[in-house]
């Protein structure tokens, strides 16, 4: 990403004075927090979980509608709660949850991109990411998703509560073949990616999402312990792009080979999680194939 030689902090301070014309900040609902934490503890009683999400109705028929969709490919009809956990299991339930939660979390806002072109992408990246994590033997394919579910939120937040700024960049990025973030930091002085981290800052979530949102495009510069995760979401990203996966913006590459040999994410799944051992023409066979699973589930979300 073009940061025009400022450093993150000032970045950071340019993207808190960005959302402070914003009068209501979105926020997470707390009992999705809740629910998130109970899920990541192993011993957890799945009549435990059933129990919090039923205190949310409209999440709950909300996840149950989602473990009936192609996303879960359910193999009898799911009609409680309680059959939805078991059916999924714990990972399968946060990613979910979050995928019911975050998508609802904008659903009353409007702006030059409509909600399930900004979804459609963001959905998108999340399912290749969590398939190149399982492809290649990360530990925890969930986390990669949830990740890459929310890599993009600060482009939500900016498309809905900052509207007439939005249209500005998306003119700019039509008129230029410039990228998003490159057209953000021209208007802004900021992008998206630390608009998106600031958000996640004040949802207290955990810091590999927090770093995913803010380096997703910087991938030489993320830390180290967070490497892997953010570099799986950078190329489930610039493949999505390529795939004219939700919206289109400028395509900074022409092909899967392009991706495959220049994009600095790739060799660092490379050095992180496979060395020389995984198929990089099946990986990238598979993730081909996933496109039209992902298009219906998407498709699937908005009937919600």
């Amino acid at each position: 990403m073009d940061i025009s030689g400022r450093d993150v902090e000032t970045r950071l301070t340019l993207a808190r004075e960005f959302m402070s014309g914003v009068d209501e900040l979105p926020t997470v609902p707390d009992i999705v927090l809740r629910i998130a934490g109970k899920l990541n503890d192993p011993d957890v009683a799945i009549d435990e979980v059933a129990d919090l999400l039923l205190q949310d109705q409209v999440l709950t028929a909300r996840v149950v509608h989602l473990a009936n969709s192609p996303l879960y490919s359910a193999a009898r009809p799911i009609s409680s709660i309680r059959d939805a956990v078991i059916y999924l299991g714990l990972d399968l339930l946060r990613e979910a949850i979050f995928t019911c939660a975050i998508v609802d979390l904008f659903k009353t806002g409007k702006g030059p991109l409509n909600r399930s072109t900004l979804w459609a992408h963001s959905l998108g990246v999340a399912r290749i990411a969590k398939l190149i994590a399982e492809r290649t033997g990360f530990l925890n394919p969930v986390n990669v998703y949830v990740a890459g579910l929310l890599h993009d939120v600060g482009e939500v937040f900016i498309n809905f509560f900052r509207g007439k700024e939005f249209s500005q960049v998306v003119t700019l990025v039509d008129e230029e073949k410039i990228t998003f973030g490159q057209a953000e930091e021209r208007l802004f002085g900021t992008s998206h990616c630390e608009v998106g981290f600031a958000l996640a800052k004040r949802w207290s979530l955990n810091e590999f999402i927090c770093d995913t949102i803010l380096y997703h495009h910087d991938i030489e510069a993320v830390p180290y312990k967070q490497a892997a995760i953010v570099a799986m979401v950078a190329f489930a990203d610039e493949y999505c792009t390529l795939r004219r996966l939700g919206f289109e913006g400028h395509k900074p590459v022409d092909s899967v080979r392009t991706l495959l040999e220049n994009h600095p994410s790739w060799g660092v799944i490379r050095r992180s999680l496979g060395g020389s051992d995984f198929d990089e023409k099946l990986i990238v066979a598979e993730l081909d194939g996933s496109i039209v699973e992902i298009r219906a589930a998407v498709d699937e979300l908005f009937l919600l």
